[in-house]
C-alpha cells in the first residue's frame, strides 16, 4: 500500500514563475507609473521629509571637518541654496536650520561639542533672542542625535537611508516618507489639490515656490500668524482695506520688553564668546522680511535700538536693511525669500559674508 503521504503521483507540479513575477512587476510598476503622472499633474512634486533623522546626519557632518554651519529657522532655510553656497565659499556648507524653532539650543549644542571646528552663519533676530528659553523641538531633535549618533552611521544603515532618500527625492508617490497608499488616498483622489509650495532636498535646502499658493490670501495669513492679530477678509470690501486694518493693529503695538532683550542677549553672547574662544567664526545676519512683516518688526524691535545693541557687542554681523542688495527682494509671504529668488540672494549674501574678512 502506498502512504498517501508519501505518493509521488499527488505532488504538485512544478511551474515556470519567472512569467508571473515579471507581470506582477509589470502591473506594480504601470499602477506606480500612473499615479506618477497623475499626483504631479496636480502640482505635487517629490520632497524629503524633514525629519530628525536626516537633521541628525547633517548635524554628524557638521563635526566632520570644518564645514560652514547655518543656523536659525526656516528664513536661512528657505534663503539659502546649501549647493551653490558651497560652489561661492569652497567648502563644505551644512544646514542645520529648522522650522519653527529657535536658534539657541543648536548654537548651545555646538559650543558644547568639541568635535566641532567649523564656522557659523547664524540666523537672528530680536525677537528670537526674546524666547531662547522656550523648549521647541529643536530640543527633542538634538537630544535624538546626541542618543543616537553612534548607531546611526554604520554602513548598511547609511546604506538603508540613502536608498530611502533617493526614492523620496525621485517619486512624488513617497512624498516625505508618506507611503504611496497615504499619498494616493490623500492626493491623487483627494478634491481642491493645489499642490505642495515648499520642497526639501537631500542637504536639506528648502525651496518655497509661491506661485503655488493663492496670494494675497496666503501673505495675510503669515501677516496674522507673525503680528498675533487675526483680521477675517471676508469682513473687509478690498485687500486695500485689509492692510490697512492690519497696519491699523500694528501701531497699537508696543516695543518688546528691553530688559527681558538685555537679559537674554547676554546669554546668547556668552554662547558666542565661548565658540570664539574655540576659533569658531560666528557671523550673524537678519535675514529679510517686508511689507507689514517688516512693519510690525520695526514697530515691536525696532532697529535702532535692538539690532543696535547686538553690533555694538558682537564683531560680525549682517542687517539685511544695511545692504540695498539684500533688501531689494520682494518676499511673497513678506517673511520668506521665494525659490526664483533663492540663487541670487545666497550670491549675494556671500557676497557680503567674504566682504568681512577684509
Amino acid at each position: 500500500m502506498h502512504s498517501s503521504i508519501s505518493n509521488s503521483k499527488t505532488r504538485v507540479p512544478s511551474e515556470n514563475w519567472l512569467p508571473i513575477w515579471l507581470g506582477a512587476a509589470l502591473i506594480t510598476l504601470s499602477v506606480i507609473v500612473f499615479f506618477e503622472a497623475n499626483i504631479r499633474s496636480l502640482n505635487w512634486r517629490p520632497s524629503l521629509a524633514d525629519s530628525k533623522d536626516l537633521w541628525s546626519e547633517h548635524r554628524y557632518i557638521a563635526s566632520q571637518g570644518k564645514p560652514l554651519a547655518l543656523v536659525g529657522a526656516s528664513r536661512i532655510q528657505l534663503g539659502l541654496d546649501v549647493a551653490l553656497a558651497e560652489q561661492v565659499l569652497s567648502r563644505r556648507v551644512v544646514q542645520l536650520a529648522i522650522d519653527g524653532s529657535n536658534f539657541y539650543p543648536v548654537l548651545l549644542d555646538l559650543m558644547e561639542d568639541k568635535t566641532f571646528n567649523g564656522d557659523i552663519l547664524l540666523s537672528i533676530n530680536s525677537e528670537a533672542i526674546k524666547n531662547i528659553d522656550i523648549a521647541d523641538r529643536a530640543l527633542e531633535w538634538i537630544d535624538y542625535y546626541n542618543n543616537n549618533s553612534s548607531s546611526s552611521y554604520s554602513p548598511y544603515r547609511l546604506i538603508e537611508k540613502n536608498i530611502e532618500k533617493l526614492i523620496q527625492e525621485n517619486l512624488v508617490t513617497r512624498l516625505e516618507g508618506a507611503t504611496p497608499f497615504t499619498v494616493i488616498k490623500n492626493i491623487a483622489i483627494a478634491v481642491n489639490n493645489q499642490g505642495n509650495y515648499l520642497t526639501l532636498l537631500e542637504n536639506r535646502t528648502r525651496r518655497g515656490d509661491y506661485s503655488m499658493v493663492e496670494m494675497p490670501g496666503f501673505y495675510y495669513v503669515r501677516v496674522g500668524r507673525h503680528t498675533k492679530v487675526e483680521l477675517n477678509w471676508r469682513n473687509y470690501d478690498s485687500w486695500e482695506q485689509l492692510d490697512y486694518a492690519y497696519l491699523s493693529e500694528i501701531e497699537k503695538k508696543v516695543m518688546m520688553d528691553r530688559e527681558l532683550f538685555v537679559t537674554n542677549w547676554k546669554k546668547v553672547l556668552g554662547v558666542l564668546n565661548k565658540l570664539k574662544a574655540k576659533g569658531v567664526i560666528v557671523t550673524l545676519v537678519r535675514m529679510p522680511t517686508d511689507k507689514l512683516i517688516w512693519k510690525y518688526d520695526q514697530k515691536v524691535t525696532p532697529k535702532g535700538y535692538y539690532w543696535s545693541r547686538i553690533e555694538e557687542d558682537w564683531y560680525r554681523s549682517v542687517h539685511f536693511k544695511d545692504y540695498p542688495e539684500l533688501s531689494s527682494f520682494d518676499l511673497p509671504d513678506g517673511s520668506h525669500i521665494s525659490q526664483k529668488d533663492q540663487s541670487g540672494f545666497t550670491k549675494k549674501l556671500l557676497e557680503v559674508y567674504k566682504t568681512l574678512d577684509l
